[in-house]
């Protein structure tokens, strides 16, 4: 009996992985086709597009009318529609993370609230009758992210909130009278958070419109222009968290090479710049780039060095032979790195994981801390793309996939996609059980010989602490793997 229901268990949750990776795709499609959209309005572009273009979208319009013709099948036969199910579910699993003690369990149901968040959002993105709904939050997001408020008012949001879910509500049929309604209240908790979601994405947009300030005045060790100040305070801080480290002093670089040149009087080109004013690199994504930067040489020093030194940016300023061999600036990098966040962002890649990561709907009582720790986890995920990155640079050397300077593009664009496809899949039925579609991904590639396996992105908003023990387990496999190397 116990071996039955184990078996019917795992169905269940295979059934749960396929459904969730159709309505995965089916989103991630129709967000494609909004966006090419959107991008021909403003070329003010009226041609269709080509051959393959106008493929994809019939495909994406028969996936739709079958995906909608499921649910209404599904409606009929349990008497109430998907928005309403998927609010009364999450509202039930959220009652009972907060009723259970085991800490399995309790993880397991908090994961499933969030499911259930994450599926309202595709649900809402899915429907052309909530198209004006949509517009509303994102137009919420953007607006609040313009006006440069970080951390936007909470009354305001949640005003906002009631009254986009009380209007879906109404478009779906979904009764909102009449005492206290779990679904209401649970949709209006995922809107919210949908909300806040937007909005972090509105800001890294922001962020990256936001220009780097060039270096303007002479270059002096104390920051005398007002215009720059913050700029030089923190990039004065990247550059004393590399070069006083004891890392960077034991490889015999003490405090780089000066440049009375370059910003500041320091020669960034030490750091993996392309020139004396290290302004210059952040083009495309501004501010946050600079942020991610900060971030990594702040919070992961140790690590940041050791990528450095390793990339060979340090001693590339002087080898004449540089371009023969394998290496890469570390800082352009980390740039980026912080432009495939940001792009990720805007595409719609990341909704998935950043609800994922979001405390359930009745246990987040302050949503401006919630939002401060998106904004720390968005650029913890960026440390570990970089650190990630690197290991995954290095076995490719390793593996004679790169031979000089040349091969870099090529080889971060095959690591941005395996990397999107971990950003994009969770583990069967959340968490539930150990077969994982990555981990099954994994157990593939373990089996080829040569091929590196990604690590899964760690997902967990309540401590930061797992980004920091990742990372010990990226510098111990990539030890691993130079052994392994060295016995074949």
């Amino acid at each position: 009996m116990t071996d039955f229901a184990t078996t019917m268990n795992y169905i269940i949750l295979l059934m749960q992985a396929i459904s969730d990776s159709i309505t995965r795709f089916l989103v991630q499609q129709k967000l494609t086709v909004e966006r090419h959209q959107r991008e021909q309005q403003q070329q003010q572009r009226q041609q269709p597009g080509s051959l393959s273009w106008r493929l994809i979208i019939f495909n994406l319009n028969i996936c739709l009318a079958a995906y909608k013709a499921w649910k209404k099948i599904l409606n009929l036969i349990l008497g109430v529609s998907t928005l309403d199910r998927l609010c009364r579910i999450g509202f039930l699993e959220d009652v009972r993370s907060r009723k259970n003690d085991c800490a399995t369990e309790l993880a397991f149901r908090r994961s499933m609230t969030r499911r259930a968040v994450w599926l309202i959002d595709c649900e809402l993105i899915l429907s052309t009758e909530l198209a004006g709904q949509v517009g509303s939050m994102r137009h919420y997001g953007i607006t609040a992210a313009n006006s440069n408020e970080k951390n936007g008012p909470n009354n305001e949001r949640m005003q906002e909130a009631q009254k986009i879910a009380k209007s879906i509500c109404v478009c779906k049929r979904i009764t909102i009278s009449g005492g206290v309604n779990f679904a209401y209240s649970f949709l209006t908790r995922a809107v919210e958070q949908i909300m806040l979601m937007d909005k972090v994405f509105a800001d890294v947009a922001a962020e990256c419109r936001t220009a780097v300030p060039l270096m303007t005045t002479a270059a002096t060790d104390t920051v005398t222009n007002h215009s720059n100040g913050l700029t030089d305070e923190i990039l004065v801080e990247i550059w004393n968290s590399m070069h006083e480290h004891a890392a960077w002093r034991a490889a015999t670089m003490a405090h780089g090479k000066k440049d009375s040149r370059g910003r500041g009087g320091r020669n960034w080109i030490t750091l993996g710049f392309q020139g004396l004013d290290p302004a210059s690199d952040f083009r495309g994504t501004g501010m946050f780039g600079l942020n991610v930067l900060h971030a990594f040489a702040a919070w992961h020093a140790s690590r940041a060095v050791t990528v450095v030194l390793e990339s060979g940016s340090a001693a590339a300023d002087d080898d004449a032979d540089a371009v023969l061999r394998p290496w890469y600036a570390a800082a352009l990098a980390v740039i980026h790195v912080a432009s495939f966040v940001a792009r990720a962002c805007s595409e719609g890649q990341l909704r998935l994981w950043m609800l994922s990561c979001m405390t359930p709907t009745t246990a987040a009582k302050d949503e401006d801390k919630e939002e401060a720790q998106l904004w720390t986890l968005l650029l913890s995920l960026s440390c570990f793309l970089m650190s990630e990155f690197h290991a995954y640079w290095m076995h490719a050397v390793r593996q004679g996939m790169v031979k000089s300077v040349m091969d870099f593009e090529q080889c971060f664009t095959r690591f941005c996609k395996q990397m999107i496809c971990r950003l994009q899949q969770r583990p069967l039925a959340w968490n539930r059980s150990l077969i994982t579609i990555s981990g099954m991904t994994s157990l593939k590639l373990h089996g080829s010989s040569g091929e590196y396996v990604i690590s899964n992105v760690p997902q967990d908003l309540q401590g930061f602490a797992n980004y920091f023990q990742v990372f010990d387990d990226i510098t111990g496999r990539d030890h691993q793997d130079r052994k392994q190397d060295k016995q074949d």
